[in-house]
This record gives C-alpha cells, structure tokens and sequence, in this order.
C-alpha cells in the first residue's frame, strides 16, 4: 500500500508542486494551507509522512509539531524552511522531527528525504512489533511455568510425604519406583525455575535480595543438591574455602543456584570416578585474562571497577571443550553434550542463567578448557562486607 503524505504549506504554489511531485513517486497526498487545519487531518486520517512549513498563520510548524507529539501514534514530519537556522534545525530535531530542509531544495532531495524517512518508519514500526511479539511470547512462557511449577510443587510435597512413610509402610519396589518418580519431578520443577528465571532477567524484573552470607553454608546448600549426581557417577567432589573467611553480602539463594549449576554441568560431563573440585579465594585485585595460554571464552574484567572480589572456580576433569566453541557456551540453549554424546539432558539453560546472574550481581564469568583435558568455569563478584 501507497504511504500517505499530508503537506502542510500555506504558498499554494509549493503546495501543488510538492504534490505533484510526491505523486509522481507513487505517494497518496493530502494538503493544507496550515497548521491548524493539518493537525485536523492528522487526528482524523491516518497519515504517515507530514512535510511541513514551518511559517504558517495560526499555527506554525514546530507548534504542529509539538500536537502532533502528544497524539499516540503520530505521523514522522520532515519541516521545510526558507528562514532557517541552525537553532531552529536542532529545537525541531528535539521536538522529533526526522528531517529539517532549507528553501530552495532539489526534487531529488525532497524525494531522497521522503523515501528515507518513511523507510525509517518502517523500521521503527517493525521494530515495535517484534518488541511487542517478544512481550507476549514472555508473558505466554511465564505464565505457563507459573501454572506448571504450582501442580509440580504439590506433586513434589506429596512425594516426599509418601516416601518418608507417613501414608504407610512401602514395599521396597514401590519405594524404588516412586523415588524415580520424585528425582523425576525434581528436575521437571528445576527446568520450570530456570524458565522463569530467564524470563524475569530478559525482561530486567530479576531483583537480588542481599544478606550478610556465610559461604560455608551456601556450599554445603550447593553440594547437598547435586549429591545424587555426584554419588551416581561415584565422583570425587573437593572443596577449597577458607573458613577463616568472612560473611560476603550477596543473594545467598542466587549464589547458590549459580553453584548449583556449574556443579550439575561438571558432573554431567565427567567419567565416573573422576574429581570435580571447587576454590573459593578472596582477591584484592582482578586477575588479567587469558592467564597460562589456556583457550579461554572472553570476560571484560577491565570493565569492572577495582576493589576486593570473591573469586570462585569449579574445575573437571571431563571431555573439555574445543576452542571455537568457547564463545557459544553461555548462549541461551546452547549445549556442547551434542559434540559427544546426547544422555546429558536439560533445555540448556543453566550456564545462560549463570553468566545473567552472576553479571546481575556485578561480576563476570569465564571458563577455561582444553579439549580432552576437562574445563575450569571461574566467576568473580564484588566481595562486599556486611553493613
């Protein structure tokens, strides 16, 4: 469909040649012989192009220009003057205006103006609708975790009421199935979580709720939730923290779920009998990447501001990862288990929420790997002291 173009030029002999010119181009144009009547058919039609002086009687154009900002979804206005100045060309690229032209200007320019502008508009209006397709895809995702996690958690609850026996003694079969059933319903609820999670970050609605933290506790958290996936695989899990080290203020809870992670995707990709082990350190300055030569994904620490960090590394001892595909693995989806194998499960996730979370925080994270001689994923946040 033609653009429609209203011409706003009290000169009735501009006005016609503007017209007839526009129409040439295939445009559909309306004229009026001020602003007062423009902003009429601006209200009132669907314009999307408005050429306007900007001396005209009764109202003149950058007043037009102000009506037609306050109107939801306004034309884009190109303003021509034969009394220009640079002043004048800056107010009304303020005020919104796409374009400003001096009398006399070129055909070939008014044309060249006009095409670009409504190309802009284009855009823009393309733009907005994949924004607005965006929201309603996060909002249809988010409400059907909400309306899966509810059903899950009961289901979970009534699980673990069963299997500690309070709806009577279980067979040992019946014990074995429903725990499968609970480990099961587990993971369904996690991956519920890491959807709303990264919803809530997409849309910037994620909040930290930062207490006085004690970092043997949050540990001990971590490694109680990935226990099972450690003690199937018969893994070696060490930890290297300083007990002497004081409370941190951060998202416990967030600090958690990042360890969480990590752990998981360690034990999935690790041989059964082999170690898995974590460091925590205190830094007073930030280290400077790559370290030792070792192919590491990219992490700006010159953009983080100086002072003391917590610095925590989770190493492994499995199939490693090939350099080029370093870059890819915080990506949203992104799994490397397809280079290998494909009994390691998940949406692919939970590195994507890690890096949100830990970059949520203030910090950075980055991991270092060697094909065939497993990976180190480091993170580093602000080490702030309790209040």
């Amino acid at each position: 469909m033609s653009a429609r173009i209203l011409i706003a030029e009290d000169e009735a002999g501009i006005r016609s040649a503007l017209s007839f010119l526009l129409e040439e181009e295939g445009y559909i144009v309306t004229t009026a012989c001020d602003g007062l009547e423009a902003i009429e058919l601006v209200r009132g039609t669907e314009i999307d192009l408005v050429v306007s002086d900007i001396r005209m009687p009764g109202m003149g154009g950058l007043e037009f220009l102000e009506e037609v900002r306050k109107l939801p979804a306004g034309p884009e206005i190109i303003l021509i003057t034969a009394f220009g100045s640079v002043e004048t060309a800056i107010q009304a690229m303020k005020n919104g205006a796409r374009d400003f032209l001096l009398k006399p200007f070129s055909n070939d320019l008014m044309k060249m103006t006009v095409r670009r502008v409504l190309e802009m508009r284009e855009l823009s209006q393309e733009n907005k609708k994949l924004h607005e397709l965006e929201r309603m895809k996060s909002e249809f995702i988010s409400m059907i975790a909400h309306e899966l996690r509810t059903p899950l958690t009961s289901i979970k609850g009534y699980l673990t009421l069963v299997l500690s026996g309070v709806a009577g003694d279980l067979a040992v079969l019946q014990q074995k199935y429903l725990q499968v059933v609970s480990q099961n319903t587990s993971k369904l609820h996690r991956i519920v979580n890491e959807i709303l999670d990264m919803v809530q970050l997409e849309n910037s609605q994620f909040l930290l709720q930062e207490t006085a933290a004690n970092l043997l506790s949050v540990v001990g958290k971590a490694i109680a939730d990935v226990q099972e996936a450690v003690e199937d695989k018969n893994l070696k899990l060490e930890v290297n923290l300083d007990s002497s080290l004081s409370p941190v203020w951060v998202d416990a809870k967030r600090l958690q779920q990042v360890l969480v992670a990590l752990l998981e995707n360690a034990a999935a990709f690790s041989p059964p009998g082999r170690r898995i082990w974590i460091n925590f350190a205190k830094l007073e300055r930030l280290p400077v990447l790559p370290a030792n030569g070792t192919p590491t994904s990219l992490a700006n620490l010159a953009s983080l501001p100086d002072g003391e960090y917590l610095a925590v590394e989770v190493v492994d001892e499995g199939q490693g990862i090939p350099p080029e595909r370093l870059s890819e693995v915080f990506k949203k989806f992104y799994q490397v288990e397809d280079l290998f194998t494909r009994h390691v499960g998940g949406l692919g996730l939970g590195l994507s929420l890690c890096k949100r979370i830990v970059e949520v925080m203030g910090g950075r994270i980055w991991v270092k790997s060697r094909l065939g001689e497993g990976s180190k994923f480091n993170f580093v946040i602000p080490w702030r002291r309790p209040e």
